[in-house]
């Protein structure tokens, strides 16, 4: 027998007040694309716009949204940007929910001349997934977005008996070099994390957000208390870095960089065993290590698959 047609509602939160804590905070893999912080950086350094939304299935909480929006020629161009959500609370999820989401999202921006939308769903990419993007007329557009997953339920002993024999082996090659790690979850070095940043990003030439986005995000996340930023110290000297942000019940790691001697010293993976510990101890559930492909960025990918995560594909980029 078919099971009954789910209903699906998208209410919009006049108040951002409580959302961290009544909404956002219950989802247990959270991404810092759908976090507050996230888009009041948005607000501060664009012109778009952020809406919070709650999803109700059947009348039930089941998950949480957040738009990014641009209105221009007094709204009749009309830009709509779902990245990574909806987030689904405990029992929700699913794909019949997901199902249901897509058909309340068209409701809520339906086609016409002028609106343009990009969604990027936060769910794993399967052939019904696509089957349902393309039932409900959403076109692919761009390939999935791939990240590593940690879930730090594990114990100690656990977590480093899955990290990669290599990778376990740089981290003993570390830990007898005579590291410290020195955290800042105040803001003190945002400015010297994101010197590297810039420099390693020029060096690299990889594409990511600007220096002033990722400045004003870290700020704002600094005051939230949602940052952490790690420094690998030799002699006292810092030799490589990591900023962390919080999201919820997880974290994201959102910038790294090594000095040559950082890079000689496998301080890089240094300061994330020694991240994901303290994330540990202070109670968060999973540790996104953000986004790897094959293509442009293979010895990323295989850095941030030692630590023993589990790659997930998200269904891609659809409008």
């Amino acid at each position: 027998m078919k099971p009954p047609h789910l209903q699906c509602q998208i209410n919009w939160i006049p108040q951002f007040t409580n959302i961290r804590k009544e909404y956002f905070g219950k989802v247990k893999n959270s991404n810092i694309l759908q976090a507050l912080s996230y888009r009041s950086a948005l607000k501060q350094t664009s012109l778009q716009t952020s809406k919070a939304a709650l999803v109700l299935i059947d009348g039930h909480k089941a998950g949480y949204l957040q738009t990014v929006e641009t209105n221009i020629a007094k709204g009749f161009l009309h830009f709509i940007v779902l990245d990574r959500g909806p987030l689904w609370f405990d029992g929700f999820g699913r794909v019949e929910h997901f199902d249901a989401f897509c058909t309340a999202l068209r409701q809520e921006f339906p086609r016409r001349p002028g609106r343009f939308m990009r969604f990027i769903p936060e769910i794993e990419d399967s052939e019904e997934i696509q089957n349902i993007m393309k039932m409900h007329g959403f076109r692919k557009k761009a390939p999935g977005y791939q990240t590593i997953w940690l879930d730090l339920h594990h114990d100690e002993e656990t977590l480093r008996a899955n990290l990669k024999s290599n990778w376990r082996g740089h981290l003993r090659q570390a830990e007898k070099s005579g590291l410290s790690v020195e955290w800042d979850i105040k803001g003190r070095y945002i400015d010297w994390i994101l010197r590297g940043y810039a420099q390693d990003k020029a060096t690299k030439g990889y594409p990511g957000p600007s220096v002033q986005f990722m400045k004003r995000l870290a700020e704002i996340c600094a005051k939230e208390k949602e940052l952490l930023i790690g420094r690998a110290l030799l002699d006292g000297k810092p030799i490589a870095g990591v900023l962390i942000l919080f999201h919820g019940q997880s974290a994201t790691y959102q910038i790294g960089f090594s000095s040559p001697l950082g890079r000689e010293k496998s301080a890089h993976n240094f300061l994330l065993w020694k991240s994901l510990l303290y994330l540990k101890r202070n109670g968060f559930s999973a540790f996104d290590l953000g986004g790897v492909n094959d293509d442009t960025a293979q010895g990323v990918k295989k850095f941030k698959q030692g630590l023993g995560g589990r790659c997930i594909t998200l269904a891609g980029l659809y409008g």
